[in-house]
């Protein structure tokens, strides 16, 4: 059971890897082949910047790093503003709740 679970959620992660190495042609012809049948570099060569269109690349770790602060910002606040109300609500669920996560 285990390992079909695994094989569900990894099959997605396969196929984006296969299809790096696939043309564009067959990508949108077999879009879930796991072997492409001519391997091909040219999507590394696009995404590296040596091919015919340059994307910047350089920009796409900054823009993640600046999701990730955000989001876990974001988190940080909104969730102590939730465990604050819980704390001043007077529900026994929420008194559980504050000894439980308190040290």
């Amino acid at each position: 059971m285990l390992t079909i679970t695994a094989r569900i959620y990894l099959y997605p992660f396969f196929i984006q890897v296969a299809t790096l190495f696939k043309t564009d042609a067959e990508a949108s012809a077999h879009p879930l082949a796991l072997i492409p049948s001519p391997i091909c570099f040219l999507q590394w060569k696009t995404i590296l910047g040596s091919g015919d269109i340059s994307l910047p690349t350089t920009r796409w770790p900054g823009n993640a790093m600046l999701v990730t602060v955000c989001v876990t910002a974001g988190r940080v606040f909104f969730d102590s503003l939730a465990g604050y109300a819980l704390t001043r609500l007077h529900l026994g669920a929420a008194r559980q709740c504050s000894a439980r996560c308190s040290p």
